[in-house]
């Protein structure tokens, strides 16, 4: 038997598959909503952002990431590249301000 979060990644990974990805992005923040402690989920939800230009939203969701140490050096990157194509933040010092 699917589980709800089962039932929302495979109507989300239909949703990419069609390139729905604000209807993709909405699923996401559902299943984020049930498993917010899925690294994993989180950070599919991040590119998803980054992806139809919704930027502050994705370093918002890639700063929830920075202390669960994911992906290592990538997540870092990840907002430092946001930032320098938002034109909105700063990266000193490994902190987002």
């Amino acid at each position: 038997m699917s589980t709800k979060k089962d039932k929302l990644l495979e109507s989300a990974q239909r949703f990419i598959a069609k390139g729905q990805l604000d209807r993709a992005i909405k699923e996401y923040e559902q299943i984020v909503a049930l498993e917010s402690g899925d690294i994993r989920l989180r950070q599919k939800l991040a590119e998803l952002l980054v992806r139809v230009n919704r930027k502050e939203e994705a370093i918002a969701e890639y700063e929830v990431l920075l202390p669960c140490g994911a992906s290592g050096w990538a997540l870092p990157v990840n907002i430092l590249r946001i930032s320098k194509e938002a034109d909105c933040f700063e990266y000193k010092k490994g902190q987002i301000s």
